[in-house]
């Protein structure tokens, strides 16, 4: 899938770069390409990716092991998607 283009908040560079013996930027995107391949219906995977409600709606997150990236996403032609977010799982929200 190329037609993915992957923006990183200052915040989530900072996270990864803090963090990079858990996850680095190669997994993220991985697993970001996965849940696009998911929403779209383009493929079945096994990312666990869900829409937020409330505060976060029109947000995503997405679960690396012990790692949440919450993400927005524009579909289209290239579909657009903006990390916002990346902590452990009790800081996230």
């Amino acid at each position: 899938m190329n037609n993915v283009q992957i923006g990183f908040s200052k915040q989530s560079l900072k996270f990864l770069h803090r963090n990079q013996h858990i996850i680095n930027k190669k997994q993220v995107c991985d697993g970001i390409i996965q849940a696009v391949k998911k929403l779209t219906k383009e493929e079945i995977t096994t990312a666990d990716v869900i829409a937020l409600h409330g505060e976060l709606d029109g947000f995503f997150r997405l679960r690396l092991d012990s790692v949440r990236v919450i993400f927005s996403i524009e579909f289209g032609y290239i579909h657009i998607v903006e990390v916002e977010q990346i902590d452990f799982r009790g800081n996230v929200y």
